[in-house]
């Protein structure tokens, strides 16, 4: 199932202009800068990144009823101007992110959404070679049967 979890939730996002919008210029071969788990080399700031953090598959009286699992979904950008932080385009990008995705629907493939909703927020920095990059977006709940 994780490849249609996957699919919807790129497709939700991916079909949102404000969101695109907000993004850098895409990898070669990409059309969004949107990546499940890492983005590849050349990728433009910022872009979003999304990943399955766990799952968990709940049973009533010996049957699967549903599943819920918590993604991880967050922009990262750098600082391209030295003392100018660009925490605010990550910040920007999470406040879309949870626009479009609390609450949300979306569309999985030989499943039933039942539940779509930003449980707790990620937001940090961290430096590399003198560069600092900024993370900010949330961990969402996607319960599905």
């Amino acid at each position: 199932m994780s490849v249609a979890i996957r699919r919807a939730i790129y497709g939700k996002m991916s079909g949102d202009a404000t969101l695109v919008a907000l993004l850098g210029t895409p990898a070669t071969g990409r059309s969004k800068a949107i990546y499940h788990q890492q983005a590849p080399e050349g990728t433009g700031y910022p872009f979003v990144i999304f990943n399955k953090q766990a799952g968990t598959p709940r049973y009533a009286i010996g049957d699967r009823a549903y599943d819920s699992e918590l993604w991880l979904i967050k922009a990262i950008d750098r600082d391209e101007v030295p003392g100018e932080s660009s925490a605010d385009t990550a910040d920007a990008i999470a406040s879309r992110l949870d626009v479009l995705l609390t609450d949300g629907t979306i569309s999985i493939s030989g499943a039933t959404q039942l539940y779509l909703r930003r449980e707790a927020d990620v937001e940090y920095a961290e430096t590399t070679d003198g560069v600092t990059y900024h993370h900010a977006g949330a961990n969402f709940r996607l319960i599905y049967e």
